[in-house]
């Protein structure tokens, strides 16, 4: 059985620390919310993607790009109707880079409620993605994780193929949620 990272969410600040183990597992801690700082905002901030994970080995390429109302054509074009049918409000994107190598794009979507948040990732879904344990529900499809959390949708995928990029979008995608919940 191949090594794979153990992501355990602890403390009130929702840290990421990786290790290698057999199994995927996340933790959260008592008085987890159901909301994210995403959530509380009508406009997208470009901090919901860190630039500052070098803990992790993660740096963006260029400062990520905010997505509003009609500009969601510019980022996902023939795919944006569905988005708009489950409430789109705005997204922002970047291009991160891992120390030890692996280019990872990072898509956050916000919708209107967390209902229609879980009705599109619902909507998505893909029958033999494999489930993991993070945010509200998650899903791997070879290279890409996607998670609904609250009122938003994480897209992390990783150009590096096997289990190294699995890895790779899943470390970032918890990272990224970690700072969300962080207050």
């Amino acid at each position: 059985m191949s090594a794979r990272w153990v992501v355990l969410v602890v403390a009130s600040a929702m840290s990421c620390h990786p290790r290698y183990t057999g199994e995927w597992m996340v933790h959260r801690p008592p008085g987890h919310t159901a909301s994210n700082r995403a959530c509380d905002r009508s406009q997208p901030d470009l901090a919901f993607l860190p630039a500052d994970l070098v803990r992790a080995g993660f740096k963006l390429v260029e400062p990520p790009k905010r997505f509003v109302g009609d500009q969601l054509f510019d980022l996902i074009d023939g795919g944006a109707i569905q988005y708009f049918d489950y409430g789109f409000i705005w997204a922002v994107a970047g291009t991160y880079v891992h120390e030890r190598g692996g280019r990872l794009t990072a898509e956050l979507y916000s919708m209107a409620t967390s209902a229609q948040a879980l009705a599109l990732f619902q909507a998505r879904d893909v029958p033999s993605a494999e489930r993991v344990d993070v945010g509200d529900g998650a899903r791997m499809i070879e290279a890409t994780i996607e998670v609904h959390d609250a009122c938003c949708l994480l897209t992390v995928s990783s150009v590096e193929p096997g289990e190294k990029g699995r890895d790779l979008a899943l470390l970032l995608g918890c990272l990224i949620l970690s700072e969300l919940h962080r207050e």
